[in-house]
């Protein structure tokens, strides 16, 4: 599986903090595309940011049956994982938690079936938004926020979205339509989704 990379204190908070030693919880979240072309984020209502559909393993689940259900729960749409991107880390050395993510690029694969949130995703209103590849990057970019566990999550997100989008640029799919991504010179091009240099 390929190695996304590590994001440590240094890129969150400028500090020098070493890396956690043992994993405190396994994830699995992505990039998910319908068949307009639209990636979801999920809009944090009372942070006002965004992030990509994702969640915790749970126990005895492999990480894609974890994937496909954090992603009804959250969308409440079923997918189908089109690829793996690869696996991320989040060393939170403040708070000695270690987060193990796999990522996957998937498309919707039915009706929408409802969401079941939890009562905290529900806490922080979450709600499912649909955005062109461009303005998906544009809203991960301007995400802001001042929570030390939330910048962890939206850094990691736009190494996810930029990776996922980089996959479906290779990848056409053939649900899309030709105005999928962007159109330059005759080439799709993705949009520009600046993260700082993390460690690999």
């Amino acid at each position: 599986m390929r190695f996304l990379g590590r994001i440590t204190d240094r890129q969150v908070t400028g500090e020098e903090l070493g890396l956690v030693q043992r994993i405190s919880r396994y994830g699995s979240r992505g990039v998910i595309i319908n068949d307009q072309g639209k990636i979801a984020l999920m809009y944090l209502s009372k942070m006002r940011i965004y992030k990509l559909p994702g969640g915790g393993m749970l126990y005895g689940e492999t990480k894609e049956e974890a994937f496909i259900r954090e992603v009804r729960e959250e969308t409440g749409y079923p997918v189908e994982i089109l690829t793996e991107l690869g696996s991320i880390e989040e060393h939170k050395a403040r708070n000695h938690y270690l987060q193990h993510s796999y990522c996957f690029v998937a498309k919707v694969s039915g009706p929408s079936v409802g969401n079941a949130l939890s009562a905290n995703e529900k806490r922080l209103g979450f709600q499912l938004r649909w955005f062109t590849p461009k303005q998906a990057g544009f809203r991960m970019q301007k995400n802001q926020c001042i929570d030390y566990t939330m910048k962890y999550i939206l850094l990691r997100d736009r190494i996810i979205l930029r990776e996922g989008l980089l996959w479906l640029k290779k990848n056409p799919q053939p649900i899309l339509p030709i105005h999928r991504l962007q159109i330059a010179n005759g080439t799709t091009a993705i949009p520009r989704i600046v993260v700082p240099q993390i460690e690999e």
